[in-house]
């Protein structure tokens, strides 16, 4: 029963392993053995066969991404099975399998392409930072627990690696825009590129939204009992724009790789929660720039 048991849960997590090119029939038309040799890269820092990770990985494709009409890398984690989020209005943080730390992703590595997101200030992995585009990912590789902690003493809760480019025999290249509630409006590109011996990713965006405009008791009603005479009358109106913009360049030649990001992101934010009479709005600035260099053997 066990190993009946073992057997179908492998299928399971070989039927979400694919490509964006690859349809969830071609991998039910499978054999068992063809399953286990679909491969993720996140549980070991390189390409392994599912049957050979020591970890327990989730992986996220393109077109449960596209089916589920997810909009946001905020919505599409809030649905991973064992996680859960919290939003105080300033930060979005997640907690995994019962465990979570009231700072923000400190024990939780987030990955974009292998390359680490955390601030070196606090050593936190903010999401509101990470201004990357439902439409750029491939898909997102998620390992629950200790076994992540080959990405470091804060990979304690997992880890999370955002895969915006595959290895894909064929160019590319797609626009993308969309308008939404509250004035939001994003626009994205992705170009993939192959020649054979050489593989290129861009992705670029922007994003624009005026927030939630919500009257500030509203906030609390729904989540605590509060004494609301001391909460802020009014709306948040404002409270919550945010710009954005975003670029990713990957490139691998022959086993050399290199990956090149930068994020900027200016944004409103309660400046206290509860938002009580004399709270006022925060504007933050922040431009973060990251680049990776390295050569894998095949």
């Amino acid at each position: 029963m066990k190993t009946l048991l073992f057997s179908i849960t492998l299928i399971c997590i070989s039927i979400f392993a694919t490509a964006q090119t690859d349809s969830l029939a071609t991998y039910l038309n499978m054999s068992f053995e063809e399953l286990l040799k679909q491969k993720v890269t996140t549980a070991g820092k390189q390409d392994q066969k599912i049957s050979d990770v020591p970890a327990s990985v989730m992986v996220i494709t393109r077109e449960e991404i596209e089916a589920y009409g997810y909009q946001s890398l905020k919505e599409i984690l809030s649905n991973v099975l064992g996680m859960y989020m919290t939003d105080n209005y300033q930060n979005i943080s997640f907690g995994v399998r019962g465990f979570y730390s009231n700072a923000s992703n400190r024990n939780i590595v987030f990955l974009i392409n292998g390359v680490a997101q955390q601030t070196t200030f606090n050593n936190q992995s903010e999401l509101n930072r990470m201004n990357l585009q439902v439409e750029s990912i491939d898909r997102i590789e998620v390992i629950k627990g200790p076994s992540a902690i080959i990405y470091g003493n804060n990979a304690f809760f997992g880890a999370i690696n955002i895969i915006t480019h595959s290895n894909v025999a064929e160019t590319k290249s797609s626009v993308t825009s969309a308008y939404g509630s509250n004035n939001t409006y994003r626009s994205n590109l992705q170009v993939n590129s192959s020649t054979g011996k050489t593989d290129v990713n861009l992705s670029a965006g922007f994003l624009h939204t005026d927030g939630r405009d919500i009257p500030f008791k509203a906030i609390l009603d729904s989540v605590v009992r509060w004494d609301n005479t001391w909460i802020k009358d009014g709306t948040t109106k404002d409270y919550f724009r945010q710009n954005s913009n975003y670029f990713n360049l990957s490139m691998n030649h022959q086993g050399i790789y290199a990956n090149l990001s930068y994020d900027e992101t200016d944004r409103n934010l309660i400046q206290n929660f509860p938002p009580v009479y004399d709270t006022t709005k925060i504007s933050k600035r922040e431009n973060l720039f990251r680049a990776k260099i390295g050569y894998r053997k095949k």
